[in-house]
Parts: structure tokens; sequence; C-alpha cells
């Protein structure tokens, strides 16, 4: 706890200071924490790389498939299977203080019976931006479509091979981008979004109060296109 109490107060946070609490702090740095170095600590960490390396198994799945929905239920699924382990009273199964900062962070208290950070909002923002990356190539190579063929490609397969190498994957579902010609003669690309249901292209917030802050929080992740001068 001393080595990361400072880091806990700079989120302007005090470490409890009843006697109650200070008595705690006390038995866990002189009794506990030596008996569990000396005779539980070997099995703890153990049981920590074992769950980490189901979370790894999981990541490397989602790169070779691209579907961050799939991803997403095995990550929850780590979460509802958890069962503390046997005598867990001999374990610390969350470090004091510093693997409380997610949750300080995000300003909310989870309760949940797994006690292992999962990272699910940064594996969600990676796959996000990954799609983001092959939107952005596939619009490009629909313009460059367009300029050399005098037309708008009909589908995405009609840019493979002379624009992309494959037809691009919505990392949302590990399905292809969806792409529709609408009757104004303009294309649509769009990804299915957080969710993985596709709505059609319909960038609308998923509820009428919901305050859309960034694409994602629409039903689908429509690629923007120029406004039209009125």
């Amino acid at each position: 706890m001393d080595r990361f109490q400072p880091i806990y107060e700079s989120f302007g946070l005090k470490v409890p200071g009843s006697g109650a609490a200070l008595l705690s702090c006390e038995y866990r740095k002189w009794i506990f924490h030596p008996l569990w170095k000396f005779s539980w600590a070997d099995q703890e960490q153990t049981l920590y790389l074992e769950n980490h390396q189901r979370e790894l198994e999981i990541l490397r799945e989602a790169s070779r498939v691209g579907s961050w929905k799939k991803a997403r239920a095995r990550l929850k699924a780590i979460e509802t299977d958890y069962r503390p382990p046997s005598a867990s009273w001999r374990f610390y199964l969350t470090l004091p203080l510093i693997e409380e900062m997610p949750q300080i962070i995000r300003g909310r208290v989870d309760n949940r019976c797994c006690p292992y950070e999962l990272f699910e909002r940064a594996w969600s923002t990676s796959m996000k931006n990954l799609t983001l990356c092959h939107m952005l190539n596939t619009a490009i190579a629909l313009r460059r479509y367009e300029l050399r063929h005098t037309k708008k490609a009909a589908c995405l397969d009609e840019l493979v091979p002379e624009f992309m190498d494959e037809v691009p994957r919505d990392l949302m579902d590990g399905q292809s981008l969806r792409y529709a010609i609408r009757p104004s003669g303009t294309w649509c690309l769009y990804s299915v979004g957080d969710d993985a249901q596709d709505d059609h292209g319909d960038p609308a917030p998923k509820t009428r109060d919901h305050e859309c802050s960034t694409a994602w929080d629409g039903r689908d992740w429509v690629w923007p296109r120029v406004a039209s001068v009125l």
C-alpha cells in the first residue's frame, strides 16, 4: 500500500484514517503480507496469469477472425463464469489502492464478482480505430474507382484487386463493411457500430434522450459525406 498511496492520493483521494482502517492496514502490512509472500504468492500469481492468458487467447482470435462482437461475448464470459478460488481469504485478488484506479477514473464502482480488470474498453477502442482505418482506405478506393471508371462502384467487390487486396472488413461484427448506392446517386459506406447490429446506414442516436457525442453513439457509423449546398 505504501508503494501506491501517492498515486491514489494524486487523484484527490485519501486513505481512510479511522482507527479500524489503520489497524487493518498494519495487520496487512506486518502479518498478512509476509505470510502471503511466503505461502501463497506463487499460487496467486498462477491464478492471475491463467486468467489473463484466457484474455490474450481471445484477443488473438479477435485479430484473426476480425470480430469484436465475438470477442466481447467471450470477455463477458470470463466475468460471468468466474468463481473465487477455494479459501480465497489467502489471496489479495485485487491489489490495494492501485487496482481501484480504473473505477476511480471511470467515476463509478463496478459491482462484479471477477476481481481482474479485463481492459474491455481499451480493446473496444482498438477495434473501432482499426475499423475506421479500413473505412478510410475503402473511401479512398471508392473515389479512385470513380475517377478511373467515371462511375460509382456497384459493390465493394469491384474494388478488388485493382484498388484493394480484399473486400474490407467491419471489425465490429467480422462481416464486410456495408456499402450501398442511395436513390440520390451518392454512395453510403458504414460500419454496424458498437452494437454490431445493421441499421441500414442510420447514423441517428440509439435513443431520443441520448446525446450523440461521437459517431459511435449512433446506430451505425456512417462515413461522412460533404453536405449539399442549399
